[in-house]
């Protein structure tokens, strides 16, 4: 059994592929290539000016001191240089705080305590 050929009105030749029209195709390919070049070349234009005011406004945003002849950076607040260990610094100062005794007000006799064993005391001998 042979496979039936395909039917077409025939408005366009006898052919099915004489219905495409390969110059509409090309100039529609060529116009979407200019069209993303364009826009390509309209960023990068827009980064490099954005890149220069930015160099421009930070220049005088950190000026150096001299002082007798040295150089050094002005007061004020700095990155921290290393996070994580100042993380683990302050977490463990708090856990002593928490968990350990230690004077307040030595003076005027005030002293911290564990915070479990507070508990343990009001529990016992309940709030003033």
């Amino acid at each position: 059994m042979a496979e039936p050929t395909p039917r077409h009105d025939g408005r366009f030749g006898d052919r099915f592929d004489d219905e495409l029209h390969v110059s509409g195709i090309v100039w529609v390919t060529v116009s979407i290539a200019a069209v993303t070049a364009l826009f390509f070349a309209i960023s990068w234009g827009l980064m490099v000016w954005l890149a220069g005011e930015r160099e421009a406004a930070a220049a005088p945003a950190i000026p150096v001191v001299a002082e007798h002849g040295e150089r050094r950076l002005p007061g004020g607040p700095r990155l921290q240089s290393s996070p994580e260990a100042e993380l683990r610094e302050l977490r463990r100062e708090l856990h002593e705080e928490v968990h350990g005794y230690g004077w307040v007000d030595e003076a005027a006799g005030v002293v911290r305590i564990p915070v479990d064993r507070a508990v343990d005391l009001v529990l016992e001998e309940g709030l003033p």
